[in-house]
């Protein structure tokens, strides 16, 4: 299940938005209600009490949505599932909203929404907690930056272009929200001059439990069917707001009665009368009113150089090409609390009459005809082209992130995704690529962390988007097609088996396969430059007609480009190579044309029902043909496979038999001769098997040709049981196992056993008590003696661990980031009250970096850990004060504080910037792992942390010491501070600026001068860091790396910190 919340402030008042809400459904249900296959049915709609908010309205819809659906889910559905089905509470200032399919059990979609009188900066409205608090995502529509284009821009509705006749508001600027918040915060609203702001809290939650499926329908309704429609419909509400403006209840309740009469009609094909009343007398005058006032307004000159130069960009943020909303204004639908029906692709391209010139262009054959063809089986990309033409490379492969622990690991592999799409795609846009990818790479992340932790986060994807070869093949093949229709269409029949061969046959095959291996290269040598010290092996991943471009890549056909790496694994999945060499073979005039790729090793994955999938071990040798291809074993049962032998030598020793039966090739021993094993060997693209089949569902086979390749190409990239293959063949011998000595990147573990205490009296007086060790994390300058302190005490009344053995053990961050081995660097016994302290001696002093040091108690392996970070001369740094910024509430024991709505998002601000990260407090230094558990608990960014060393009278004097240290021994540069009133003082006496220090709340007028005031919260203050030039990157940190990411205690993973702080 994909959970967000999406908040949505407007310039209305939560009663002005209920009446602007209900009269847009009701009206655009009617306007966009066109029959069978295409409308809405308001089959409830009445008051109830006790229900969801206490009392309101409920409402049950029922939309037809055959029309609005992409072609490939819709051959997926039986005709009577093109139904959705939704039921509303509505209870202001709560409604709630649930959608569901009747043929479609798995699929859910559900939506709660509270509406406040604020600008969207409260934190958690829904109350949730644990984990679906952890994985909620927020996301902020602001009607005014978040611009629509193409097709879905309409001038009249430009928040920055409207203004009201009725009301005299608009138009907004760019900076509306916090303008309007500062003047309406604690005010009454609407103000005298008309100012006011609501936010719509929409927590929405999409679930679709369907194999080969799920993230890409789940990511696709929330970024399609959800986000762009609640942005385009609140920038409506805003703009018709002459419409709706002056309505009562009443009038929306008496207006939504005689739409659910006219959509009956209109569902059961009658025609509405034209003196049939459609509305009352009042809505009538109103939208009269509207009409002579709204006539398309010239359009801006800036306007139409956004519709002309980005129609094709606009076409490329959804990830399927038919869903795109028709020009036409009538039949653009607007959905607020319901369902948006998708858009519905245009009816035909503008006709030309045709003459003496156009007689060449009469065939289907004709670039035109061929262009028009693909630009109507996908609506959404009007002019593609027969191929893409790769440009810009470099910025065409996305940089995926590592696993928080390890983002600055060198990688250890690096894996191209060569991804073209299937060949049913006529172009494949940069959204539904990267989305692709996104899911890949999560789902390797996954199986990483389980099983391959030293390869966790060290794995570097990179997207290769390859051009669509098969896009000039696919608009002749479907215009030949035995049932004519549009294209895609679920009715038509295409011998879809037909395009890869047709594809490597046209005159631009070459080129596609040229602009391939240069967009390799480019990623490959900006990957490079920035791991220099990558000596890892290079993976490819290749989808259906990717898979043929990169073996032609490979193998250097009719191409001056080569590839500038070697290739360790050709990963194929779904591909039609065989199909394709094949039809190289029997064409060929050299007897042996099939080249041999040059890769180590070649994996051809497929699922057995796949109609382009075809096998490559009888390519190579006929022996195979009756060989059933090697089961890959399910992620679920068998995480690090099932053991059973896929070598080919292996193979051909146990299925002797079976190989030279036909041919009696087997020699006396029952084994085939030796000649045949070393030809087959040297033929073989490896050392292993080629064809593997994967899992899926037995009920697939029934199911339309054409839908298929749509939902095998999505389903690969989510499949665990293809990433754990994939991680066993490039991570071999680098599997988790529980005896490696603790020198993984888990939880460390000490490899010696425990030993007796020194003294008799520790075991009596420890007995029953937990641990409380603790150290500051230490930040020290190059050449300053490097010096660890630790504190080891027992149980609430902090017993101290007098006179016994610790040892020490470093891991070092090398120059690149990349942390090592723990090495043990000493023993040391601690003194009376459980101190101790290690000098690291000069000839094993540690160079710049943060390096990790762990502290084992030898008696009873009781650990703590803490961060060495030896400094480079004048590093910059962001310093909080974790009480003074970050706490919302008072908790003198530290037990859960609420946190400041907005302050884990400025804290990562300047993490992203650069910056070192340092969290300061004058809580006692017995309270370090609780405090540092709550800061991992609300996910703050990687830090160091400096708490006070035991109980004092003067907890202030720490904090200014310690600044003082770092300033004035150490060298740092504070860029900015973030504390209390507390804290201005402190910040002042170590050289920091007034627009330096931030105070949360406001100053006394005594210091108002002395610092910059956060009063309106840290979500505003947060909008002001964004503006362009405000803040700008660390520059003298280059010499550092900065670990990303978020908190942990020292030594546990995010696994072991989230269980411990629940």
């Amino acid at each position: 299940m994909l959970t967000k919340e999406y908040r949505i402030p407007l310039p209305l008042t939560v009663d002005e938005y209920r009446i602007a809400q209900l009269y847009m459904i009701a009206k655009k249900s009617r306007e966009e209600s066109h029959g069978e296959g295409s409308g809405v049915e308001i089959i409830v709609n009445e008051p109830y009490g006790d229900g969801p908010g206490g009392n309101g309205q409920y409402t049950h819809k029922i939309y037809h949505v055959g029309s609005h659906l992409p072609a490939w889910l819709k051959s997926l559905l039986p005709k009577d599932a093109l139904t959705v089905q939704e039921e509303a509470w509505n209870a202001y200032p709560y409604t709630r909203t649930r959608y569901t399919c009747p043929f479609v059990e798995k699929f859910s979609l559900d939506i709660e929404t509270y509406y406040f009188n604020d600008d969207g900066h409260q934190e958690n409205v829904f109350s949730l907690k644990g984990e679906d608090l952890k994985n909620r995502v927020v996301d902020l529509i602001d009607v005014v930056k978040d611009q629509l284009y193409g097709a879905d821009y309409n001038p009249a509705e430009d928040p920055t272009l409207y203004k009201s006749n009725k009301t005299n508001r608009g138009p907004l600027t760019e900076n509306w929200l916090q303008e309007y918040w500062n003047i309406c915060k604690n005010q009454s609203t609407p103000t005298e001059d008309g100012k006011a702001i609501m936010c719509a809290y929409k927590l929405c939650r999409v679930e679709f439990k369907y194999w080969g499926m799920q993230s890409k329908i789940e990511k696709f309704i929330h970024d399609i069917a959800l986000r762009k429609t609640m942005l385009r419909a609140h920038r409506q509400a805003w703009a018709w707001m002459d419409e709706w403006w002056g309505l009562s209840m009443d009038d929306i309740r008496d207006f939504e009665r005689q739409t659910m009469v006219a959509l009956a009609k209109t569902m059961r094909g009658e025609e509405i009368a034209e003196n049939e009343p459609a509305s009352t007398p009042e809505i009538e005058s109103l939208q009269e009113e509207h009409e002579d006032r709204s006539s398309q307004p010239p359009t801006p000159p800036y306007i139409e150089t956004i519709n002309d130069t980005q129609e094709e960009q606009s076409s490329s943020e959804d990830e399927f090409f038919d869903c795109q909303n028709s020009t036409h204004e009538s039949s653009q639908m607007v959905k607020w609390s319901s369902l948006e029906l998708l858009g519905t692709e245009d009816d035909e391209s503008p006709s030309e009459s045709p003459g003496p010139s156009k007689a060449n262009e009469d065939s289907i054959f004709a670039p035109r005809f061929m262009e028009r063809r693909v630009s109507r089986r996908n609506p959404k990309d009007r002019g593609v082209r027969s191929h893409l033409v790769l440009q810009g490379c470099k910025s065409a492969s996305p940089v995926l992130s590592a696993s928080p622990t390890h983002q600055s690991s060198v990688p250890i592999h690096l894996i191209l995704v060569f991804h073209a799409g299937t060949v049913l795609d006529g172009c494949v846009d940069a959204s539904s690529r990267q989305s692709d990818i996104a899911t890949f790479r999560a789902s390797l992340d996954t199986v990483a962390r389980q099983h391959y932790s030293s390869a966790c986060g060290r794995l570097a994807v990179r997207l290769i988007p390859c051009p669509q070869p098969a896009a000039s093949a696919l608009a002749v093949i479907s215009s030949l097609s035995t049932v004519p229709g549009d294209p895609g269409s679920v009715q038509q029949k295409i011998p879809i088996g037909a395009l890869p061969v047709l594809a490597v046959q046209t005159p631009s095959y070459i080129e596609c396969v040229r602009n391939t291996v240069i967009a390799a290269n480019n990623v490959y040598r900006e990957f490079r430059q920035t791991s220099v010290n990558f000596d890892g092996s290079v993976e490819i991943v290749a989808d259906c007609m990717g898979s043929v471009l990169a073996y032609d890549a490979i193998s250097g056909l009719k191409t001056e480009e080569r590839l500038e790496f070697s290739v360790n694994n050709l990963f194929l999945l779904g591909s039609p190579l065989g199909l394709v060499l094949a039809s190289r073979k029997l064409c060929g005039s050299k007897p042996n044309d099939i080249s041999k790729p040059t890769s180590s090793q070649v994996f051809n994955l497929f699922h057995t029902t796949d109609p382009l999938a075809v096998r490559l071990e009888p390519i190579i040798s006929a022996r195979f043909t009756s060989t059933a291809p090697f089961g890959v074993p399910r992620y679920q049962k068998f995480p690090l496979g099932d053991g059973k032998p896929y070598h080919l030598l292996e193979f051909l020793q146990s299925h002797a038999d079976q190989l030279g039966e036909e041919n009696g090739d087997i020699s006396h021993n029952g084994k085939l001769d030796l000649q045949i094993v070393s030809s087959l060997t040297r033929r073989w693209w490896g050392v292993k098997r080629l064809d593997y089949a994967l899992y899926c569902p037995d009920g697939l086979g029934s199911f339309p040709s054409e839908a298929l390749p749509h939902l095998f190409h999505a389903s690969y990239w989510e499949s665990y049981d293809l990433a754990a293959f994939i991680l066993r063949q490039i991570c071999r011998g680098e599997v988790n196992s529980s005896d490696d000595g603790g020198q993984s990147d888990g939880v460390f573990t000490p490899t010696d056993p425990c030993e007796k205490w020194l003294r008799k009296r520790t075991s009596v007086k420890l007995k029953n008590v937990g641990a409380n060790h603790r150290g500051n994390d230490i930040i020290l300058k190059e050449g300053m003696p490097q010096i660890v302190t630790a504190r080891f005490m027992y149980g609430p009344l902090d017993f101290a661990l007098t006179g016994e053995k610790v040892d020490v053990y470093i891991r070092i961050c090398t120059a690149g980031g990349d942390l090592g081995e723990w090495a043990h660097m000493a023993s040391e016994i601690t003194d009376r009250s459980g101190r101790l302290q290690y000098t690291i001696p000069p000839n094993k002093s540690l160079g710049p970096g943060i390096h990790q040091v762990k502290f084992v108690v030898r008696g009873d392996h009781t650990s703590t850990g803490l961060s060495l970070c030896i400094l480079p001369p004048k590093t910059q740094a962001a310093v909080f004060s974790i009480d003074g910024a970050f706490t919302a509430s008072v908790s003198v024991t530290g037990k859960d504080p609420k946190v400041r709505a907005g302050a884990v998002d400025v804290a990562r601000h300047w993490q992203e910037l650069g910056y070192l990260i340092i969290y300061i407090t004058a809580r006692p230094d017995m309270q370090l792992r609780r405090v540092v558990a709550w800061l991992a608990q609300h996910n703050f960014p990687n830090g160091l942390v400096s708490f006070a060393d035991g109980l004092s009278t003067d907890p202030l004097r720490h904090k200014a010491e310690y600044l003082k240290h770092l300033v004035q021994e150490v060298g740092l540069e504070i860029r900015v501070a973030y504390g209390s009133k507390k804290d201005i003082g402190i910040y002042a006496s170590v050289g920091l600026r007034p627009e330096q220090i931030f105070v949360v709340g406001r100053p006394p007028k005594k210091n108002l001068t002395e610092a910059t005031a956060i009063s309106e919260g840290y979500a505003a203050h947060l909008a002001t860091l964004n503006f362009p030039g405000l803040c700008l990157p660390a520059n003298n940190n280059s010499g550092l790396m900065i670990p990303r990411g978020c908190l942990s205690l020292p030594g546990q993973d995010c696994l072991v910190r989230r269980r411990s702080v629940r």
